[in-house]
Parts: structure tokens; sequence; C-alpha cells
């Protein structure tokens, strides 16, 4: 039963990474696109070209966040770096509240 369970986590595991390898790749053989991050919040909706989005609800304070990660992109002077968004949901409308900027590898 168990080696079942580990075949299981282990597929998994790999079709997780072979989605995010093919997000996105560059035609240089590697990496992702170099894109310009763009989004826009309308009340409790957000559209955007995200490489991930990922909704999680603080069971304690009960808030929503949702994070957006461009696995490589520009945004204002910060060119071809991994951009998370980090949105929280107050009175029903998705606000801004983190940017992290990290170095990114763009193919």
């Amino acid at each position: 039963m168990k080696r079942v369970q580990i075949l299981t986590v282990a597929a998994l595991i790999l079709g997780f990474a072979l989605t995010l390898a093919g997000c996105n790749s560059s035609s240089s053989g590697g990496g992702f696109a170099n894109v310009d991050v763009q989004y826009t919040v309308s009340g409790d909706n957000i559209t955007h070209n995200a490489n991930q989005s990922v909704d999680f609800r603080d069971p304690v304070a009960g808030t929503d966040f949702r994070f957006l990660t461009w696995f490589c992109g520009n945004l204002d002077q910060d060119q071809k770096k991994q951009i998370k968004l980090t949105f929280k949901k107050t009175n029903n409308t998705w606000v801004l509240d983190k940017k992290e900027v990290n170095s990114g590898s763009c193919g």
C-alpha cells in the first residue's frame, strides 16, 4: 500500500513540474519567457497574466489572500525578475498587500 502512495505522490510531483516547465517556455530552450506583469482588479475579481495563481484563506482571521507569481516578469523598474504579488480581500474587494521581487532565471 505504501508503495502505491509513494508512486502516486511521485507522479503528481512530476506532473506538476512538467506543467510548470511548459508554462511560457522561451524559444531559446529553457527558462521562462520574459513578460510584462499585467493585472486588473475589479472588486472581487482579478484578471492577470501570471504564471501561477494561488488562493489561500486564513482560517483563524477569516481573511482571503491571492498570490500571483510571474516567473520572469517586468514590473516598474524591475526587469526579468520573479515577481510575487499578494492581494488581500477587504470588504469583498482585492487590495494589493505585498510585492516581492526576487532573482529570476529568464531563458
